[in-house]
Order: structure tokens, then sequence, then C-alpha cells
């Protein structure tokens, strides 16, 4: 699918729209905590700015949908560097497991038919170290398969690397991107609409769940470093599917 740079700017300004439309503070969360304007533009801004995920569909796409959201999850046992280094000094991996970080997370959903050009994107974006002031994060990971058409799949499975239909990515400040493993994704709840209002188009979103599992191994960019995301699985997901066209 091709990504366009009229259709980023288009997101990025959707974004802000659909946050304005979604900031209810008071609400609570399927098993996390409510997901602020301040931490929405926060979170939006590390994705799109520091280069975690820079040209994937995960910079171009999360941001938007995130902005639907009142709440976020969490993800068990992120893999940090700590964990690294406590496995390469001799720590046993069942220690070191107890020791991972849990990531906030949310999943997102994403229909678009716009300026001709159509595609859906399905993932689950979650991060460690969030701060609202410089609009930074300390971890980003991302699973998440997209393609061609109006409609989103309810669920996506598979591996990673090679023809795979699952992208992984890691970013601790140097980005991995990941070459094997698999995920399954799977959304469901989306129930109710609220209106985006952007002036010309068709936008609606809807919160809901999702759930799944991924692991991967991943390959830094500009290094030779590896990662390695422990396997995880998560349930009850806060998570908005976004569907958005232009009427042509």
């Amino acid at each position: 699918m091709r990504l366009s740079r009229k259709l980023g700017a288009w997101t990025v300004a959707a974004a802000l729209a659909v946050s304005a439309c979604g900031d209810d503070e008071d609400a609570t969360g399927v098993n996390g905590a409510t997901f602020t304007a301040a931490e929405k533009a926060a979170l939006m801004e590390a994705l799109t700015n520091t280069g975690a995920f820079a040209g994937t569909p995960a910079a171009l796409y999360a941001p938007f949908a995130l902005a639907g959201l009142d709440e976020t999850g969490t993800i068990s046992a992120g893999r940090s560097a700590a964990i690294d280094e406590a496995i390469e000094s001799g720590i046993s991996l069942a220690v070191s497991t107890a020791l991972a970080t849990n990531y906030d997370a949310v999943g997102v959903q994403l229909s678009f038919d716009i300026q001709g050009q159509t595609g859906w994107f399905i993932g689950v974006v979650g991060w460690t170290g969030l701060n609202t002031t410089a609009k930074t994060v300390d971890e980003l990971v991302a699973v998440y398969s997209y393609g061609d058409g109006t409609t989103a799949p309810s669920n996506v499975q598979g591996s990673f690397g090679g023809d795979a239909v699952l992208e992984g990515s890691y970013w601790d400040g140097a980005r991995y991107s990941a070459t094997e493993g698999s995920a399954s994704i799977t959304g469901s709840g989306f129930s109710g609409s609220t209106d985006c209002s952007i002036t010309g188009f068709t936008c609606s979103y809807a919160q809901g769940t999702m759930s799944g599992n991924f692991g991967f191994t991943a390959q830094a960019l500009e290094t030779t470093d590896t990662y390695e995301q422990v396997p995880v699985s998560f349930t009850g997901l806060p998570a908005v599917s976004v569907t958005v066209s232009d009427g042509g």
C-alpha cells in the first residue's frame, strides 16, 4: 500500500480533530488508566517526531487512531535493557522476567478511503516512560498489520520476516525491526459510534478491546544489535476502531 505524504498530512490534522472529540478525562479503563489529552499529544509526538517508527504505518496511522481513546491498558513482561544486562550477568531467566517492565498499551484499528486510496491498519502500540512535558518515551513497541481495502479484519495472525503479513518494531533510541517470531491480534466489542467532526470527511470511531499475543526477535536498523521481545499475552486491552472517507 502506498503511504503518501498527502495522506500523512491529512492524518495529523485529523488526529487533532478526533482528539478534541475524545478528551473525556474522567473515563476509566477496561484494565488501565485514564488516557488524558496531554498524554495523547505526548505519545503522538513521540510516535511521529522522534524517529521511533519513522516511515512505518505505525507512525502514520496509530497517532490518528490513538486520539479516539479515553483509556490505556498494559502489556506485561516487556523487555528492557536492564533485563538484557541481568541475563548477560548470569541472573536466571526466571528472576530477570520477574523484573521485566510493563508497557502501557492500546489497540488501534483504522479503515480509510481517501483521495482514491483505500487501506486498513490494525495493531497494538505499547510504551514506557511517557514524559508529557518533553513529549518523549523511553521505549516503544508496536505489532501491526496493514493492507488494501476499506475494511480492517477483526483478526490478524502470522509470523514476522520475509513476506509476512505482520510487522513488529521496537525503539529505545535506536530502532529495531522484527525478523522472526509470531503474533495474533483480535479486535472485538466495537460498539456505538462517535462522529469525528472533520470538515469534508465522513469519519467515526468506536471503542472496544483487543486480545492476543506476540513475541519476536528484532534487528537494529543501523547496528548489529538485536532485541528479544519476550512473549506477551494480553486481553481486554482498550482499543479504538476508526472509519474515515472523503466521499469520493
